[in-house]
């Protein structure tokens, strides 16, 4: 067998094993984030529950109960507190305890930053996730893909004299961090894409193509690299090909 054919086969496997294991190692990572955090403290709480009905030592029982308890519960919690703040009464009493966060000294100075930024990639109704757009940066000639957070400051507005709007340009290949620019409104081009659709592009480098542009999200894009490892071996064993 070849090198060509080797490489070839190899990069088949990596292309049906890859999604896959990136995949495990999310849920790992978020399981160990939830485990971790919220699921250790309910843990906790369902030995010292078991311990007060069964008249039990709580330090006997706590080991005894396994840590994806805590998660399920932790999970569940997460749910249940949506299903809340879907619903009214449950926005008011959120809204009362999130402004009494803000009144507590050291967490007023942190609680609103991380908010805002939880808030734009997770709400659904936020309009910053609506827009995907086109900007020369960072300098002419390249073009970067962002998202329209808000309006620029009225002070920039006044100093440049033109209509502008704040743009978020992330980073590849990990959209949560990035550059926030304010840009003149007639020089930001609004691309028709999702915002689903620019992320998969940006966390992939460009590999994964919308399928306006010619590509499918469906696609492997490793499957697409080993095609053109796979050419290219094979015009290097062979001299004689032409070019």
């Amino acid at each position: 067998m070849g090198r060509s054919a080797t490489n070839k086969i190899f990069f088949k496997g990596l292309a049906a094993l890859l999604p896959t294991a990136v995949t495990i190692i999310i849920f790992v990572k978020l399981y160990e984030l939830l485990e971790s955090t919220i699921g250790k403290w309910l843990t906790y709480l369902v030995a010292y529950c078991m311990s007060l009905v069964m008249r039990r030592p709580y330090k006997d029982l706590q080991a005894s109960v396994p840590s994806v308890i805590g998660v399920l519960l932790a999970i569940v919690l997460i749910y249940f507190t949506g299903l809340l703040l879907a619903l009214f009464i449950g926005r008011k009493i959120w809204g009362s305890v999130e402004g009494r966060l803000r009144r507590v000294p050291i967490i007023n100075a942190i609680y609103p930053a991380v908010k805002q930024v939880t808030d734009f990639f997770l709400e659904d109704s936020g309009p910053a996730f609506r827009k995907v757009v086109l900007l020369e940066y960072p300098r002419k000639g390249i073009y970067s893909i962002g998202f329209v957070t808000s309006r620029a400051f009225i002070t920039t507005e006044a100093l440049v004299g033109e209509d502008m709007v704040t743009v978020f340009v992330p980073s590849s290949p990990t959209p949560f961090t990035g550059y926030c620019v304010q840009a003149k409104r007639s020089e930001v081009l609004e691309l028709d894409m999702s915002v689903e659709v620019a992320l998969k592009y940006i966390v992939s480098g460009g590999v994964v193509l919308p399928v306006s542009e010619g590509g499918t999200l469906e696609e492997i894009p490793v499957a697409a690299i080993a095609n053109v490892q796979a050419e290219a071996d094979a015009q290097d064993e062979d001299p004689h090909r032409e070019e």
